[in-house]
């Protein structure tokens, strides 16, 4: 029997789980439930890039330049994805070249790989300076999203 944390999975599986090592559960309600072991849990929790170097290619241009060291993080794991902000301080190149502010700030995630269920980077994901971080992040406020206003 394999150990460890049951997280909630609201999507239909079509891989052949079992014979990964993973085992789903039938809850009452009929939402499955993907099994992971403690140490893939932990793995992927400790999958943030925290003081990694951020490279970034330009388009139509060959070659990648350095955008900055991701300095802080906040997560959430859902499923088996961590899903994260990766706030990135910027080289002073960068920074200049992206027209000031001292930061980026990157949504992505970690995910378990489907064969070996170790976590693997998501490939996709946006880079966004900070000033244009905090006016697309306003907008979303403004429209009263739910859960992006701290209330007291």
């Amino acid at each position: 029997m394999v150990q460890g944390a049951v997280m909630p999975w609201s999507c239909k599986l079509s891989l052949p789980w079992g014979a990964l090592g993973v085992r789903l559960h039938e809850p009452a309600d009929g939402d499955r439930m993907l099994v992971m072991t403690n140490d893939q849990r932990k793995a992927l929790v400790s999958s943030t890039g925290l003081n990694k170097v951020v490279w970034h290619k330009e388009r139509e241009k060959s070659g990648r330049f350095q955008v900055g060291v991701i300095d802080d993080i906040v997560s959430v794991i859902v499923g088996d994805y961590n899903f994260l902000i990766q706030r990135i301080k910027l080289t002073p190149e960068t920074a200049r070249r992206w027209g000031g502010g001292d930061y980026a700030y990157r949504n992505a995630y970690y995910t378990l790989a489907t064969k070996s269920r170790r976590p693997t980077w998501g490939q996709y994901n946006a880079l966004i300076p900070e000033r244009w971080y905090r006016k697309l992040v306003s907008k979303a406020i403004a429209k009263g999203w739910v859960g992006l206003v701290v209330r007291r």
